[in-house]
């Protein structure tokens, strides 16, 4: 009898030299079935091993169908804007997003790939919504440029979907926070504050402090970014997050139960921050059979960061 041979697929990860990607990438490389190939405009540092870089944009239809050659999944993780850049440009943020991503499902048909997950918004594609948590099947209303084209590309994959029989999995993402966050990156409060509290500086606020987040602690978000390969469902809309909302004044007092104190400067509130973000999380828990008791609290996350820090400014 031929011994068994492990068919190995091919993951490519846009944008994986990012946060939520690089952190995707290091996790995957520790399991024997997958070759990872990244595709960003920055090399990712410390990279594992055997994970092949590619450089340039998803926008580059070019370069993508090199970056697709052989490709049997997709991580869309890439995006050119963030919330509070995308009011600044909507052209540019649906000429780059939208559309590049429009190319990047053509070449993904062409290619033959059979399977995609896309990096939405659980933070933005509701909008204001009034009611907590927010299932998947909740109106959406997005504030944001971001969140509006978040939601037309999630439109577009499902017409994919249909038209082409392309597996789909569209994450609805909280905010996620870990140690190795870009506090300069323009998102990650979680990340920014805990610097600035571990560095004596003051803590900006906009608004009253009464804004609630749903968090998601890095590792959390990878596992279900990882688990949900193995559904086989045709189009899925799935929320990550926590299930919990946590005002910034509530996260302030979490951070100074760890020793720590802070001076703290409220700003005028912006117009694209959506008041409160609770998602409900029922649907991922049951496709996966998890819940809370294995997934880390924001307390238990929040003392990492400060460690984190403390070790990284404080030798």
């Amino acid at each position: 009898m031929m011994p068994f041979k492990m068919i190995r697929k091919t993951i490519l990860i846009t944008g994986g030299s990012g946060f939520i990607g690089s952190s995707l990438v290091r996790k995957l490389a520790c399991k024997d079935n997958y070759n990872i190939r990244i595709l960003d405009l920055h090399s990712m540092k410390n990279a594992p091993s055997g994970v092949e870089f590619i450089q340039g944009s998803f926008e580059d239809p070019l370069c993508m169908s090199g970056a697709l050659k052989g490709c049997d999944i997709i991580y869309h993780l890439a995006s050119t804007v963030l919330p509070s850049s995308s009011n600044e440009d909507m052209i540019y943020d649906v000429s780059s997003n939208l559309v590049g991503t429009i190319k990047l499902l053509d070449l993904a048909v062409k290619h033959k790939v059979q399977k995609i997950i896309f990096a939405s918004s659980g933070g933005t594609v509701y909008g204001v919504t009034g009611k907590f948590p927010i299932s998947e099947n909740h109106p959406t209303n997005p504030i944001c440029s971001y969140g509006i084209t978040k939601l037309a590309i999630e439109k577009y994959m499902t017409l994919y979907s249909r038209l082409y029989s392309i597996q789909i999995c569209i994450l609805r993402i909280a905010n996620p926070y870990g140690e190795s966050q870009n506090i300069n990156s323009g998102v990650g409060v979680i990340a920014k504050f805990c610097h600035q509290a571990v560095n004596d500086k003051a803590i900006n606020v906009y608004g009253d402090g009464n804004v609630a987040r749903d968090f998601i602690y890095i590792n959390d978000l990878i596992n279900v970014m990882i688990n949900v390969l193995s559904i086989k469902e045709t189009s899925l809309v799935l929320n990550v997050g926590s299930g919990k909302a946590t005002s910034l004044n509530d996260l302030i007092a979490l951070i100074k139960t760890n020793g720590i104190q802070l001076e703290v400067s409220y700003l005028k509130s912006r117009s694209f921050d959506v008041d409160s973000v609770c998602l409900n999380i029922n649907r991922i828990n049951c496709l996966l059979g998890t819940d809370d008791s294995n997934k880390t609290s924001l307390s238990q996350g929040v003392e990492r960061m400060i460690n984190y820090y403390m070790d990284k400014y404080k030798k």
